[in-house]
Order: structure tokens, then C-alpha cells, then sequence
């Protein structure tokens, strides 16, 4: 074979327990795996292509199909995906630079994004370029594009089974010796909630449903366009009288609206006894091949302070940007709203470990030196309100305040978070651009709040804390600070 710069190594087994055989179901006019074989080789910046599969007699059937392709094949051991990486690489020539590990489970990967991966490689002189650790992009427009020299040494170094399956994730836990750069999508490809991966008959579902809408756009630009349709996307709901006992709905149509919808999502309960919690999950008129367990569950038991119609209300600007790339993923099988790390052995020593976790919600919510917020016991009832709903960690209030205010708000912070959960801090507010305050949020004293990588803010009474920490601002500004780590 020709010498290569870049090669791509295209991962695919037959082997699945979620979803037997997945890479041989049809996807529009051919096979998963064939589409992306297809797209891989439009990937411009990837030289050479080779198919990595095991030795196990059941991906027979995966050689064959990559073979009818006119792809080289390497079989090794079925879960070191390391050791099958390396003899892809083995097997092209000694002047491979660079490898793309491609997941044929991602069966509309982006070439474009590809690309960009590679050149950021290059250009940026670092040893790993990810798309996935807190993906901006949707889960599966992207690949993890690493150096020849850092996948020589995951080979030498790692020895846990989980780094020889997931093999990034051992540069992902050591920071201080791996240059890692996490892929920021613009603006315009921004839609972490969309996910393309295939690992359950939902994603099926979604993804041949994308499949279809896509088959004549042109690749180049196919992000935009698959993006653009799933915006466009609306989300009504449907008004029930005040005497109904039935739940309310969500009804996610294309626009201009056709028929038949999407999807239908209502509003149930979801546990028991003291456990009771309201939930939202696909409604049984949607279809016999949705999935019937909760795609979003209330962290708290609101039950007995809000109807089903509050509870919508309050969480539908959250969920929506989820509800428009129907049909969802069961939250028994979803990871989150955002994906914390994957399989980690030493999470605490992952550099993006913490901000994984955060990205649902800041770990601490900071009260500033001052007065209290402009609107005084509304504005901070209503934030007291929302944290009972949400995975906080500590509530932080400034020390040595006298003022009535303050007190009444202390007291009622302590009658519903328990004392445990109060702190208090000399100037309480936000300490600078650094690691340890990526998961804090400040409330100030003129009815704003911030964080310390956005210290202009939003006005509390314009969205919710969830709606802001959420945001394609606040996301991409956190990976962005894990960017210029490279040079820390």
C-alpha cells in the first residue's frame, strides 16, 4: 500500500447486546457499515482506510462486507481495541502521522467535521483532537483523530481493559501528559442534544429517519442542513381542561406541520410511595417501536407543590432542544443531558471530569457581597425554588451579614437545604478565570446571574438557572478554557 499521513481505521464488530448485528442493518440504499465506509472515504484529510474488526467467526460476515468495499481488513482481539488499532497501522506503512478512530456505529459522521479534527491536530501540534468529551457538536458528526506517537504509547502504557476498549480515555485522566483538544462546533453545528450514535432501536429509528431527509443534500453540507431541520421542529402543547385527569402532552412536529407528528411526549409520574416524581416519556399514540420508559425524571419530588401543568411548564424550555430530535433515548439508557466521562478508571484525575458532571447544573450557587438580588424575596424564593428540583451541591452566602434580608433568606435557605449544605465565603463571590470555579454560578446584588467564564450574565428573571448553565454559550466557553489548557 502507498505510504500515508493520515489513516483512517474504521472500528466495527457484529457483536452487540443492545442491538444484535447493528453494522449489517439497512441504512437507506445500503448497510451502516457501508455508509460509513462511504463517508469515511470523502473524509479529505484521511489517506488510507482500513477495517479493524476481531477474530471472533461472527464478524465474518464484517470482513466480507468491508472486503466487497475494497477495504483492508485486520482482525485482533475483540475487546483491545488498542492492540487492533496498532496493527492497522502496522499493516499501511511506517510513514502513518496520524489515525482517525472511526466508530461504525456513527453511520452519519460528517466528513467535514473529520477534517477539521485533522487539521486541528496539526495545526494546533497536540497529541488527541475529541469531539465527544463535552460535545458541542451532535454525538456522531464527529472522530477522535490522535497522533501515531500517542497511540504508541496508550499501547505501551495502558494495561486496564478499559483504556485498551475506550482509547482516549487514558489521555483523557492524565492531562499533565497528554496535550488534549476538545473540538468546539460553531455556532451554526451546535446541538449536543441530537445523537446520531447507534446503540439501541431508537437510534435506529432516528437515525434512518435523518438518513432519509439527507439522501440528496450534497455532503458538504449536510451538518447545516440536518441541523437546520431539527430546529425547525415545534414543540406545542396541548391545553387540557382544568377538570381533566389526564396528563398534559407535548406534540413535536416538522414544520410546515405535516399529519402525522413526530412524536407525542406525556407527562406521567415515575417511582412510588415517597419516591413519587413526575417524569415525561413517549405517549403510547406515537407508535409500538417508541420506547416506553421516562426520557427526562424531576431530580426532586415536586409533586405536592406543582401540577402536571406547572411541572411542563417550568421544564419544557430545557427539554426542548431533546424533544426536537425524536424519537429519544429512555433515560434507563440515556447518560444525561450531557455525556459525563465514558468508562473512566480515575475520574477525579480527568482534567474534564468535574465539568462533565457540572454541565447539568453548577456544583455551587454563590451569593454576592450587597444587597440581595433586585426584586428581594421573589427573585431568590423563585431561585430556592428551582434548586429543590435540581442536583446542587452547596449554596454559598456571604460571611458576616447582619442585614434582616439576608438573615430571613439564610433561615428560609437552611429550613429547605438543611444547614449541611450552606457555606459561607469572605467576599462571596466568584475568585477569577480559574478550574476550580468552572462549576459555581454567582447571583448579584442588581437581579443577575453569572459565572466566571460569562461575567456579564443574564437578568434572573429572563430564563432559569438550568436554561442558562445550559446554554451553547456557557458549554462552549467551558470547553474553550479547557483549550488553553494545552499551553498551562
Amino acid at each position: 500500500m502507498a505510504s500515508s499521513r493520515v489513516l483512517g481505521v474504521i472500528l466495527a464488530r457484529a457483536g452487540s447486546t443492545r442491538l444484535p448485528r447493528k453494522m449489517l442493518c439497512r441504512l437507506g440504499e445500503t448497510t451502516v457499515l457501508g455508509s460509513v465506509i462511504q463517508r469515511a472515504r470523502n473524509c479529505r484529510r484521511i489517506d488510507s482506510l482500513v477495517l479493524a474488526t476481531s477474530t471472533s467467526p461472527e464478524d465474518d460476515e464484517i470482513v466480507a462486507l468491508a472486503e466487497s468495499f475494497g477495504l483492508e481488513v485486520v482482525r485482533g482481539a475483540e475487546e483491545d481495541v488498542v492492540e487492533r488499532l496498532c496493527m492497522a497501522v502496522s499493516q499501511v506503512s511506517s510513514d502513518v502521522r496520524a489515525v482517525v478512530r472511526i466508530n461504525a456505529d456513527n453511520p452519519l459522521m460528517m466528513p467535514s467535521v473529520v477534517d477539521e479534527a485533522v487539521d486541528l491536530l496539526f495545526d494546533r501540534s497536540v497529541d488527541l483532537v475529541t469531539p465527544f468529551e463535552l460535545a458541542t457538536y451532535p454525538f456522531g458528526y464527529g472522530m477522535v483523530v490522535m497522533t501515531r506517537e500517542c497511540l504508541a504509547r496508550i499501547d505501551e502504557e495502558a494495561e486496564h481493559p478499559i483504556y485498551r476498549e475506550h482509547v482516549e480515555n487514558y489521555c483523557l485522566e492524565r492531562p499533565d501528559d497528554f496535550r488534549v483538544h476538545y473540538q468546539v462546533a460553531p455556532e451554526e453545528l451546535s446541538y449536543p442534544e441530537l445523537c446520531l450514535s447507534l446503540d439501541y432501536p431508537v437510534d435506529l429509528m432516528r437515525i434512518r429517519q435523518w438518513e432519509a431527509t439527507l439522501r440528496r443534500v450534497p455532503l458538504a453540507d449536510q451538518p447545516r442542513v440536518l441541523l437546520d431541520r431539527v430546529r425547525k421542529r415545534t414543540c406545542q402543547v396541548v391545553s387540557l381542561p382544568e377538570n381533566s385527569d389526564d396528563f398534559p402532552v407535548v406534540v413535536v412536529r416538522d414544520r410546515p406541520a405535516p399529519a402525522v407528528p413526530r412524536a407525542i411526549f406525556r407527562v406521567g409520574i415515575f417511582g412510588e410511595g415517597n419516591h413519587r416524581r413526575y417524569c415525561l416519556r413517549h405517549d403510547e399514540s406515537s407508535g409500538p417501536d417508541f420506547p416506553r420508559g421516562p426520557v427526562f425524571v424531576e431530580t426532586s419530588d415536586t409533586i405536592r407543590r406543582e401540577s402536571a401543568v406547572e411541572f411542563l411548564e417550568r421544564i419544557l424550555p430545557q427539554v426542548e432542544p431533546l424533544l426536537r430530535t425524536s424519537p429519544v433515548r429512555e433515560l434507563s439508557v440515556q447518560e444525561s443531558w450531557a455525556p459525563p466521562p465514558e468508562k473512566s478508571v480515575s475520574p477525579s484525575h480527568r482534567q474534564s471530569a468535574l465539568e462533565a458532571v457540572s454541565s447539568r447544573f453548577p456544583r455551587e450557587v454563590v451569593f454576592a457581597t450587597g444587597n440581595l438580588p433586585a426584586g428581594g424575596p421573589e427573585h431568590w424564593r423563585r431561585l430556592f425554588d428551582e434548586l429543590e428540583c435540581s442536583p446542587f451541591g452547596s449554596l454559598v452566602f456571604p460571611k458576616e451579614q447582619t442585614d434582616e434580608s439576608w438573615l430571613l433568606c439564610r433561615d428560609e435557605a437552611c429550613q429547605r437545604f438543611g444547614s449541611e449544605r450552606l457555606q459561607e465565603s469572605v467576599d462571596g463571590g466568584l475568585m477569577g478565570d480559574s478550574e476550580e470555579n468552572l462549576g459555581r454560578l454567582e447571583v448579584v446584588s442588581n437581579g443577575t446571574m453569572r459565572t466566571t467564564l460569562d461575567p456579564v450574565g443574564v437578568a434572573i428573571d429572563r430564563v432559569s438557572i438550568s436554561e442558562y448553565w445550559r446554554s451553547p454559550t456557557l458549554l462552549r466557553a467551558r470547553v474553550e478554557f479547557l483549550n488553553r489548557g494545552e499551553d498551562r
